[in-house]
């Protein structure tokens, strides 16, 4: 029986572009593998009806409508990748860092080999996320720890693109970085479009949808007091196409040698990039990428498209598939950066009014809305959106407080101008809101039973003179080498 394709098993790349539907060049994409609770994005194409007349009241075929991509996503508020969606959302951050003091034991030297450091002395104080300056001005970060002298290491990307050290080299130091990350509006820019990979790779031939062209429409991030419901960024997307993976086999067998793949019939639409799926004589599943074409029926394959590594050998099986522009970081020089699964919740939330915490919230949600113009489809476009243009920029949000005083009323009554800061807070890393100009709207409570009342207001923020220049200021404060550039 097939398998059937499970959300469980679905992997999502993030990648920005270019320019709009515009993706990087192969070669110099930085794919992300991020994590999601849920993923409603979709491509739809209306088929509308004909009204032609005909002496017949059967209809006319149909005519197909514009390309609409859209849907919503929510995703952890994860210290590391809320950068990402930051970005995506306000605008490129201002990244400052501050580096902690040299902590190495010893005068230790390494090499590196496949992107492994292996230092000469123990080295106990070293943790994840430390940064590795080593042969003078070399940087990198350390991923995994294998050993007190054995680190998994990667660039800022979070990418293995380290190069190796054959000869033993000095490390210089070894440090934890806090990074803060600063995302303000930029008065005309446009905010940076991404892409979404989408993968099936649970089902018999896997499935690759490639969306393009995607902006943050809008997104909201609501703090409870209850510490047991899950803290989510939930945003809306917009964007321009979608395409997906194509099988081009010809069918036939291949025969895998040493990363030679043979096989019984020519197959001439495959190209550099492509992935061959068969299934091993010994049950294994194999997906590898085809790296060069010797001919239609000779071809070598790797289990990486830049890698040395050959798949599995086998005797003469039936090809399962090779699919055509299948997946985005089978055009990378490199396997899909991951980040740690660490988290902020709602137990590390706290709101402040006006510089002081405030204790009588029960819940809070900051909405931040780019109002994007989805209606940009031209001439000889093919029915995709031309561009996303952003609108006035709406901020805002509402919150729930418990009724012991007037101050948030006669605060709204009065229009006064209030300062309110969202913050998450874990350890040394954080996550800030700050709204330096904003009102509250009026709106008295309501008494609906006997038990205790609360107040539900909304408020809105703005720029009118404050230095900060923004409705909004985002701050993440975290120690990831996760580089947000494109």
């Amino acid at each position: 029986m097939a398998d059937q394709a499970k959300g469980s098993t679905a992997v999502v790349l993030f990648g920005w572009e270019s320019s709009f539907n515009t993706q990087i060049a192969e070669g110099s994409r930085k794919p992300r593998q991020i994590k999601f609770n849920t993923l409603k994005l979709s491509k739809s194409r209306a088929l509308n009806w004909a009204e032609t007349l005909r002496g017949n009241r059967n209809p006319a075929s149909p005519y197909r409508g514009n390309v609409e991509v859209g849907g919503s996503m929510s995703v952890p508020v994860s210290l590391a990748e809320m950068g990402f969606w930051l970005k995506a959302l306000i605008g490129e951050p201002s990244t400052s860092e501050s580096a902690g003091s040299d902590h190495k034991s010893g005068s230790p030297t390494c090499t590196i080999s496949n992107g492994v450091l292996t230092t000469s002395v123990a080295q106990t104080n070293a943790v994840v996320n430390d940064r590795i300056t080593y042969d003078t001005s070399k940087e990198c970060w350390i991923k995994q720890i294998n050993s007190t002298t054995e680190f998994v290491v990667v660039d800022q990307y979070g990418h293995n693109t380290i190069a190796d050290e054959v000869a033993a080299v000095n490390i210089d130091d070894i440090k934890t970085v806090t990074y803060t990350h600063e995302f303000k509006v930029d008065p005309t820019a446009e905010i940076d479009s991404f892409v979404l990979d989408r993968q099936f790779t649970g089902l018999d031939i896997p499935k690759y949808e490639l969306f393009t062209g995607l902006k943050i429409d809008s997104a909201t991030l609501e703090v409870l007091s209850r510490s047991d419901e899950e803290l989510l960024f939930e945003m809306s997307l917009q964007g321009a196409n979608m395409t997906q993976s194509s099988d081009v086999s010809e069918g036939g067998t291949i025969a895998v040698s040493s990363g030679t793949a043979t096989f019984s019939v020519s197959q001439d639409d495959a190209a550099v990039g492509d992935i061959v799926v068969y299934t091993s004589a010994a049950g294994v599943k194999t997906l590898a990428y085809i790296t060069a074409i010797g001919s239609p029926t000779s071809m070598t394959i790797k289990t990486t498209r830049s890698g040395s590594t050959n798949p599995p050998d086998t005797s003469a099986v039936s090809l399962t598939a090779i699919l055509h522009d299948a997946k985005y970081d089978g055009h990378a020089d490199d396997a899909p950066a991951t980040y740690s699964g660490t988290r902020f919740n709602n137990k590390d939330g706290s709101v402040k009014v006006d510089n002081v915490t405030n204790s009588l919230l029960t819940r809070i949600s900051v909405e931040f809305n780019n109002n994007l113009d989805g209606t940009t489809y031209t001439i000889g476009g093919g029915g995709v959106r031309r561009r996303l243009a952003e609108g006035l920029v709406e901020a805002g949000g509402s919150f729930t407080a418990l009724f012991e005083d007037d101050s948030f009323l006669v605060d709204a009554a009065n229009e006064t101008e209030k300062k309110i800061e969202v913050i998450l807070t874990q350890g040394n890393n954080s996550l800030t809101f700050e709204m330096a100009e904003a009102q509250i709207s009026e709106k008295t409570a309501e008494i609906s039973g006997p038990g205790g009342l609360l107040l539900e207001l909304d408020w809105t923020s703005y720029y009118d003179n404050h230095a900060n220049e923004s409705c909004v200021v985002a701050t993440l404060v975290n120690n990831f080498p996760a580089s947000y550039a494109n």
